[in-house]
């Protein structure tokens, strides 16, 4: 007769761990699904620009599993949307030390770095972001503006360059560049990169002040006039405007008075530095520009966009980031 195998204390013991283990990872892998779902229903919330209700999600996102870099990205994303600097600037950064490969997590810190004029952690930030995915012109782009306000035109024209032959409707780009030239004294140049930029985006009201400040130091002064006019027309909020278009009809008057011509002057730019909102998602650098010879903070200035982030697994990369991270390191 055949005796019974009898399970022993530590047979009992394996078997328990086994299954507390195989619990654990039951319950990971729910806390990872439903992460994903909540990032992926703020998405939509988002994409529909209610950024409250995105909020939402991500919150619940982050609560469900701390460790989805994603969720913590676009987070950030959305609370620089609604004015919340230091709050973004503080997930970012935690999605970059969940994720150092996201790399849309570098080119948005990089947009708040910006806010604060930290030129050098803007660079910083792009050069980061450009080693993990050189076909980003947002970070191109960006780390073209941060030169311009360190006043290294060379640089900028460089990265600004780059940028646009990554994308050739990079509207921004286009009139970051005319910005370089006018500064660099090439006003038919610079003419020509606005008009550019104007013809991408026919509302751009900081690309026609750019224009006329551009046909301004040119002697087209009828040009210039129009060219004010037309972004007074679009953005009532940009003062340099009615600086400049002030100081033409000053000279025109003081013309008449004398019975002769008027010189044209190099006046104030008239805008700021802008880079577009590209896809939906990742923030870049924003603009500051204004005196003779500086830049000033602009009201309603624009930064350039990457696109949010997916959630695909649950150390929050998303496919493009996978397979970039596996062409870096084959």
């Amino acid at each position: 007769m055949k005796s019974t195998p009898r399970l022993t204390v530590k047979s009992v013991f394996i078997l328990l761990t086994c299954c507390l283990v195989l619990a654990q990872a039951q319950a990971q892998n729910l806390r990872a699904a439903t992460a994903s779902s909540y990032v992926e229903r703020g998405n939509e919330w988002y994409a529909k620009g209610e950024y409250d209700r995105a909020m939402a999600d991500y919150d619940l996102a982050i609560a469900s599993d701390p460790s989805l870099a994603v969720a913590w990205h676009n987070r950030g994303r959305t609370r620089f949307l609604k004015g919340e600097f230091e709050q973004a600037l503080s997930d970012f950064d935690r999605a970059l030390q969940l994720n150092p490969r996201l790399v849309e997590a570098w080119i948005n810190r990089a947009a708040i770095r910006c806010l604060k004029e930290d030129w050098d952690g803007v660079i910083s930030d792009c050069t980061q972001a450009i080693a993990l995915d050189a076909r980003r012109a947002e970070a191109w782009g960006n780390r073209g503006l941060a030169h311009i306000q360190k006043h290294d035109l060379a640089s900028a024209r460089a990265d600004l360059d780059r940028a646009l032959k990554l994308e050739p409707k990079f509207a921004q780009a286009w009139n970051n560049r005319g910005v370089v030239k006018y500064q660099s004294g090439d006003w038919a140049g610079a003419i020509a990169d606005h008009t550019q930029a104007i013809k991408l985006k026919p509302d751009y009201a900081e690309a026609y002040g750019e224009r006329g400040t551009a046909r301004q130091a040119s002697g087209d002064v009828e040009g210039a006039l129009a060219d004010y006019s037309r972004v007074i027309a679009l953005n009532p909020s940009l003062p340099t405007t009615y600086f400049n278009r002030g100081l033409i009809w000053r000279a025109r008057r003081m013309g008449a008075r004398r019975g002769g011509l008027y010189a044209s002057h190099r006046v104030a730019p008239a805008a700021g530095l802008y880079l577009r909102p590209a896809r939906p998602g990742a923030l870049a650098a924003g603009p500051r520009r204004g005196s003779a010879t500086g830049f000033r903070p602009l009201s309603g200035a624009q930064t350039s966009l990457a696109a949010i982030a997916r959630p695909t697994d649950r150390q929050g990369t998303t496919s493009h980031d996978r397979k970039q991270a596996a062409s870096l390191t084959a």
